[in-house]
């Protein structure tokens, strides 16, 4: 879903308004003084983008201290972000493809500190070629030039690897990664093994044969299939499988995973199931239950969005039955989007966050996997925006 930010004249004033399109920001309000300001969020790192005249006039402001209104696709605020004039932030300018990107952040937060880690870094990062060829043409970092995307593949991973052994919280973002890995590169402390000295952008990257790695297939699905854990259960008719849902369209791709006992079907699409529309991100199961639940949480109808489609495991033939959570859940204002169901230890109880905006209610909504009914509705004013949880056993012991 697309955001933006905007800067509005004071309330029965005239003057110009300043937009920029939010790509995304961090708030730590226990790490530094500045904190949170009531509804609005102060974040130690931001970043924005539009074209340069946009971007710089609407930097300007920001500096300032005015508040920009964070507003979704549909036009509702969801918030809003400031930038205090005495706290320091640091404002980089980046030109990619004609768009100027920028970030804001604190540099005391966001330096690279060995001495947070508490040991000395080893890191040696060898995957197939294959491999990295395929994160390469990954969606997300299509907006970036084709001979850059292969270093940030490997910073990503450098910055996944950095995310569990520091305090500090590193944000999920190329770029910001792309500075890492080069600030780390350029520090006496970080070496590159003794074989690895390769080009630029292929650093650690070595052939298949040396890691013992081949590919064992590339299966086709539909419209951008979403990168989540996906669901495991055994298919009536084609045995194991695991299965996803899509971005773009209705899919759910069933792939055979059995190459031991189901020879025929492994690593094929041996069916394709039909959700209620594209925008789905979380597809879920347990081994105890007969149910696959779909959402479509970023779907742009609000009756799909804001419900979820059930498939009986043993008869996926028959279709969905369409489960009306958000309505459940009694709220009434708000796109109240449904997504991602979760299961808990016992594998008989399904939860589901109903997503609202930061000033609107949302809700937990528990159903009864066994009779598919309304068990229990949770709220509470802490509640906000809730999208992912996890059942904590289910995620250590890989139950899905």
């Amino acid at each position: 879903m697309a955001y933006t930010l905007t800067i509005a004249p004071a309330k029965g004033r005239k003057g110009r308004t300043f937009r920029a399109h939010l790509f995304n920001y961090l708030t730590a309000d226990s790490l530094w003084e500045g904190g949170a300001n009531g509804k609005s969020h102060r974040p130690v790192y931001l970043t924005y983008a539009g074209t340069d005249q946009e971007v710089r006039a609407f930097t300007a402001n920001l500096r300032t201290g005015r508040r920009a209104v964070v507003k979704n696709a549909y036009g509702h605020d969801e918030g809003s972000v400031e930038i205090l004039k005495s706290s320091g932030h640091r404002f980089v300018f980046e030109r990619s493809n004609g768009t100027t990107i920028v970030t804001a952040f604190l540099p005391e937060l966001f330096e690279l500190d060995p001495g947070l880690l508490g040991e000395r870094v080893s890191f040696v990062w060898a995957p197939p070629t294959w491999w990295v060829e395929r994160q390469v043409e990954a969606p997300a970092l299509a907006p970036f030039p084709a001979d850059e995307r292969r270093e940030l593949v490997l910073a990503g991973h450098f910055a996944a690897f950095l995310d569990r052994r520091t305090p500090l919280p590193i944000l999920s973002d190329p770029a910001f990664h792309r500075r890492l890995y080069r600030a780390a590169r350029a520090e006496p402390w970080f070496t590159e093994p003794e074989g690895y000295r390769a080009n630029r952008g292929r650093l650690f990257v070595c052939p298949d044969e040396l890691v013992g790695l081949e590919l064992a297939a590339l299966v086709d699905v539909g419209k951008i299939p979403h990168p989540g854990r996906g669901a495991n259960f055994v298919d009536p008719k084609f045995g194991p499988v695991w299965a996803t849902g899509d971005l773009g369209d209705e899919g759910v791709a069933v792939i055979g995973t059995d190459p031991a006992k189901n020879k025929a079907n492994a690593w094929k699409v041996v069916r394709t199931l039909k959700s209620q529309g594209g925008g789905s991100l979380f597809i879920k199961t347990h081994p105890k239950s007969k149910h696959l639940y779909v959402d479509n949480a970023l779907n742009p109808d609000p009756k799909i969005s804001s419900s979820v489609a059930v498939f009986d495991v043993a008869n996926l033939d028959k279709g969905s039955q369409i489960l009306p959570i958000a309505d459940w859940s009694g709220i009434k204002d708000g796109p109240r989007r449904v997504v991602q169901p979760e299961y808990n230890k016992a594998g008989d109880e399904v939860w589901f966050s109903v997503w609202n905006g930061k000033e609107q209610e949302s809700a937990i909504v528990i159903v009864d996997d066994k009779t598919l009914k309304l068990k229990a509705v949770i709220k509470d004013k802490r509640l906000v925006t809730p999208t992912g949880k996890f059942n904590v056993y289910n995620t250590q012991h890989d139950v899905y």
